[in-house]
């Protein structure tokens, strides 16, 4: 009992091993869905535009950063003892000073600042004499609150909204790049792949006819050893036989090129054993976008410069203005004979204070260089408008023209697969009256040679109709949702 149940066992393991083994050796299909997901994570342009797009969005960061902070920390220390044109010099002695100054700028142009002074004075002891004074050393100790609105260039922070809008404008722009460049990477993609399952089909193709030739001239030698036929028409069926030979070798090169294409663009070895062939499928037409061409990336793109150029006239009219600042501050101290004192009774409680209110105005007469920069941002902005409408009219050409191709392209689908039925019934009717005697050997030929072209061009017209579908979708700026939801035919 125990011997059979373990040959039992080892039979179970072999088989197990077996399987295993076989399963190994299948070769994962590839789709183009799985090719894009692995595509788009190495792509450089992709890449590219990923970082172009965090550099615009560093840009924006730093224009919100403008609103941080401030803290200035200062410290000095003076020790006169010059000479003086009266007896005594009454500046002259020691000082230690130290200032912490804390700012905030605000968006609608308005700036809160505080400040802390602190300061140690240690007079000359003969100005003291002569003139009198209080404590030596005495210390000060002073704080000052201020606020300033922008009335003028940055009117209530006009160009720093601006500012921010432009620069949310440059991060929209590098991401209707990055969603462009997408677009047409994933749709050269497929036009690769597409043209790699042509190659195989056509290498399997061609295998069948050289199979045809193959079993043809077996036959025809088979009819010359009886007699029935001729030598000239065995050397005929021979050089049949060798130029199907030479044309898959042909194919199969050209099956490699494509795939050469493929391992270049995808970084990693594909086998011609995990694509499928061609197949006449239900071909899917992309949606036309209610809001034509607004939907094309490049349109968008287009548009936004445009935004951008016009927020720019904005800037610059806007810096135009003078700069008109008001300033109001508060400023309260306490000087004493002692440290302590002094720093705690130098708050802005302090019953003793100063109040300013002071106006500043600046502006540049003439202002020569910003009208120039007016004048090029409003030649730069009729240049965009013009590209606008140009590209208006060049993406609705361009939807007529494919819908046209699209068109023929099915109509000639659709003649080219009667072709293709038509030439293998004339084959295997013409293969049936050779064999009774009743056409000849180019006759033959003849029809395989048609029905080897009307197969080549039949699934040439299956590739060029979904690459043109493709790039249809592409100018509604839906190629990447279009192709990738497209089943593999």
């Amino acid at each position: 009992m125990k011997r059979l149940l373990g040959v039992y066992c080892g039979v179970l393991l072999t088989l197990s091993a077996s399987i295993f083994a076989h399963d190994d050796l299948q070769v994962r299909p590839e789709t183009f869905k799985s090719l894009a997901q692995d595509f788009l994570q190495i792509s450089n342009e992709v890449f590219d535009g990923q970082i172009q797009r965090q550099m615009e969005v560093f840009g924006r960061q730093g224009v919100d950063a403008d609103l941080s902070w401030n803290l200035q920390l200062s410290s000095s220390y003076l020790d006169n003892d010059l000479d003086s044109s009266t007896r005594v010099n009454v500046s002259a002695g020691k000082t230690w000073t130290s200032e912490l100054a804390l700012a905030k700028p605000f968006s609608w142009g308005g700036q809160l600042s505080f400040s802390d002074g602190y300061t140690r004075s240690e007079k000359n002891p003969a100005a003291l004499a002569l003139y009198g004074g209080g404590a030596n050393p005495a210390f000060e100790n002073a704080q000052t609150l201020t606020y300033s609105q922008d009335f003028g260039r940055n009117f209530f922070g006009k160009v720093f909204r601006l500012k921010r809008i432009m620069a949310d404008l440059s991060i929209v722009q590098k991401e209707i790049d990055l969603e462009n460049i997408k677009q047409e990477a994933l749709l050269q993609l497929y036009d690769i792949y597409l043209h790699v399952r042509l190659g195989k089909t056509l290498v399997e193709l061609q295998e069948k006819a050289l199979q045809r030739a193959q079993q043809r001239t077996d036959f025809i030698a088979r009819r010359m050893r009886d007699g029935l036929a001729k030598r000239a028409e065995y050397l005929q069926a021979q050089m049949a036989l060798s130029q199907q030979e030479e044309q898959l070798r042909l194919e199969q090169s050209a099956l490699r090129e494509h795939l050469k294409s493929l391992h270049t663009i995808m970084r990693r070895h594909l086998s011609p054993e995990s694509f499928t062939v061609l197949s006449d499928v239900h071909f899917r037409l992309p949606i036309r976008p209610s809001e034509f061409p607004e939907k094309n990336y490049s349109y968008q793109k287009l548009m936004k410069q445009l935004d951008q150029a016009h927020n720019r006239g904005k800037m610059l009219a806007q810096q135009g203005w003078p700069d008109l600042k008001v300033s109001v501050s508060t400023k309260r101290n306490d000087y004493d004979a002692e440290g302590t004192t002094a720093f705690n009774e130098g708050t802005l409680s302090s019953a003793r204070q100063e109040k300013i209110i002071s106006f500043a105005l600046n502006y540049p007469l003439g202002n020569e260089a910003n009208r120039l920069d007016i004048a090029k941002t409003r030649l730069e902005t009729a240049v965009l408008v013009a590209d606008r409408d140009q590209l208006e009219n060049q993406l609705r050409a361009e939807e007529q023209n494919f819908h046209q191709q699209i068109s023929y392209t099915s109509k000639n689908i659709e003649s080219s697969k009667r072709r293709v039925a038509l030439g293998r019934d004339a084959v295997e009717e013409y293969n049936q009256l050779y064999r009774q005697g009743k056409t000849s050997l180019d006759a033959v030929l003849r029809a395989d040679e048609d029905l080897i072209a009307a197969e080549k061009r039949h699934n040439d017209y299956l590739v060029q109709k979904k690459v043109l579908l493709g790039s249809l979708a592409l100018i509604y700026g839906q190629s990447a949702s279009f192709l990738l939801t497209e089943d593999d035919f």
